[in-house]
């Protein structure tokens, strides 16, 4: 008995205590909220939202490790006089979606998995390039579209890619493609309809930042050309950002487009050039085919003979 009794005492003793606790917290919540009526139940909401602002205060990131309700956070609303607590996503949630966001923003621009990560520090510049790179940097702050040209192996690809990159990082929507590789894709739609070519043309007439790679290497059949043209056309009349690689200048672009087809002679490559001269700035990069000559050095990646060739 004389146990029983002693456990009995501990027992009261402590809820005596938790309620002590209690009363003071409900008083200090009432204090702090003078100018309402608190019933005991805005009270209870209070404390118990209280309680797990403390938990989420200790939080290092998603996901939580403290609380069952992962992501999410109490937030206390006086309205009319009435407390409110909602929910709302927590900051470390919000980064976790922007991150998962930037994730699928970058699969679905198809930047070739090889530039991918590769910035402004990973392109050295020379004479042959200084042009190319200052319109690229300009671009990122004006939306001005470029048009980059020179000889294979020159860096064109990885300086659009980079600005792929770093398009992407300020929110804009890039696709990035090659454009013989683009082209088959189109035809490819022809077995399932009109509408599928028709999301498909859509997209690269729309997109924020649209990257043609190769431009020009294309066969240039009727077809091709007239699917240029529209893209090109839609992007020119919107204003929309515009990156153009080639080989070849803009010139040669259109000589190309312009081949003769059953003996007469198009003009679809000139309208396509034309809309690209007034949408984009004109660069040429020269230096050499830099992947041949970080061969030559040796086959590393990163190593450059210093004749204007810089990382590819």
């Amino acid at each position: 008995m004389e146990v029983l009794g002693g456990v009995l005492n501990n027992m009261l003793g402590l809820t005596i205590k938790v309620r002590s606790e209690l009363n003071r917290a409900e008083m200090e919540v009432r204090r702090r909220y003078s100018g309402l009526e608190l019933s005991a139940l805005d009270v209870h909401k209070i404390l118990s939202a209280e309680k797990e602002l403390a938990q989420c205060a200790g939080c290092t990131g998603f996901p939580c490790q403290k609380r069952a309700l992962c992501g999410v956070r109490p937030v206390i609303k006086i309205e009319g006089g009435l407390v409110r607590v909602r929910s709302e996503i927590c900051r470390h949630a919000r980064a976790n979606q922007r991150q998962r966001a930037f994730a699928l923003q970058f699969a679905a621009a198809k930047i070739p998995a090889i530039y991918l990560g590769k910035s402004f520090a990973d392109y050295e510049t020379c004479a042959g390039n200084e042009a190319a790179v200052k319109w690229a940097r300009s671009a990122l702050e004006t939306g001005e579209g470029l048009y980059v040209y020179g000889e294979p192996g020159t860096g064109k690809t990885l300086l659009a890619a980079i600005l792929a990159q770093e398009f992407l990082k300020r929110g804009n929507g890039v696709i990035f493609g090659d454009v013989p590789t683009l082209l088959d894709e189109l035809k490819a739609t022809f077995d399932g309809g009109d509408t599928r070519l028709a999301e498909l043309m859509a997209a690269l007439e729309t997109a924020d930042v649209l990257i043609l790679d190769d431009f020009g290497t294309e066969l240039p059949t009727e077809w091709a050309v007239e699917r240029l043209y529209k893209i090109v056309n839609g992007r020119y009349s919107a204003g929309r950002t515009t990156i153009i690689t080639s080989n070849y200048s803009p010139k040669e672009v259109a000589e190309r487009l312009n081949a003769p087809k059953n003996g007469v002679r198009g003009v679809g490559g000139s309208r396509i050039v034309s809309r690209l001269t007034q949408l984009c700035r004109i660069a040429k990069i020269s230096g050499g085919d830099r992947r041949i000559n970080a061969k030559k050095v040796g086959g590393k990646k990163d190593e450059w003979n210093g004749k204007g060739a810089g990382r590819i």
